[in-house]
């Protein structure tokens, strides 16, 4: 109760007096409070249960118990991977910075930054061991293409021939930063066709 709201340990505990046993939900209790503590900062808490069984009655007692340990912290962060682009731009762009406390959301936060710049076509965050509140962060990448080029033509009767063009720059002048260019020309040939 001193670490989690009411409200969050209603929602992440799925058993229930008077409800069927299902080890199913037990097991999601578990994943769920183990999230919500790791939302918190305490990422190397430790979830046990007991389970005692009455035959005669047809009912059992369980027990969760939870130990929140730590708040852990992020102590380093080091990237590994392609060297066209700098490891600055990938802790640039992740929200795990040394000193801050390691929380999950921001675990989800940096692996979809990474994925949503289209620079890296992979990148993963590993998850340091538990057993320590200082965390060493490991990130390895895999660069995409730096550049991309997309040609169309079409016909229509609006328009009569159109060509279309895109060229795409995801590390113009260094730093990460996106060049779009976007060239359309379209009514070629319209007085012939009219």
């Amino acid at each position: 109760d001193s670490v989690l709201k009411k409200g969050t340990l209603r929602s992440a505990v799925l058993e229930h007096p008077g409800k069927p046993l299902n080890l199913i939900d037990l097991d999601t209790t578990h994943v769920r409070l183990r999230n919500a503590l790791w939302d918190k900062g305490y990422a190397d808490a430790i979830i046990t249960d007991t389970i005692e069984v009455h035959d005669s009655a047809r009912t059992a007692d369980v027990t969760i118990r939870v130990d929140p340990r730590w708040i852990a912290t992020v102590e380093s962060v080091t990237v590994h991977g392609d060297s066209a682009l700098s490891p600055d731009i990938v802790k640039k762009m992740v929200t795990l910075r040394p000193g801050n406390v390691y929380k999950r959301q921001n675990v989800i936060e940096s692996q979809q930054s990474l994925y949503s710049s289209n620079l890296y076509r992979r990148a993963t965050i590993v998850l340091p061991p538990r057993g320590d509140s200082a965390k060493l962060i490991d990130i390895n990448v895999l660069e995409s293409q730096l550049h991309s080029v997309k040609l169309s033509a079409g016909f229509s009767t609006i328009d009569f021939i159109q060509t279309e063009g895109k060229f795409t720059n995801y590390n113009f002048l260094g730093d990460a930063r996106r060049l779009d260019l976007h060239l359309a020309v379209s009514n070629l040939l319209a007085p012939t066709l009219n």
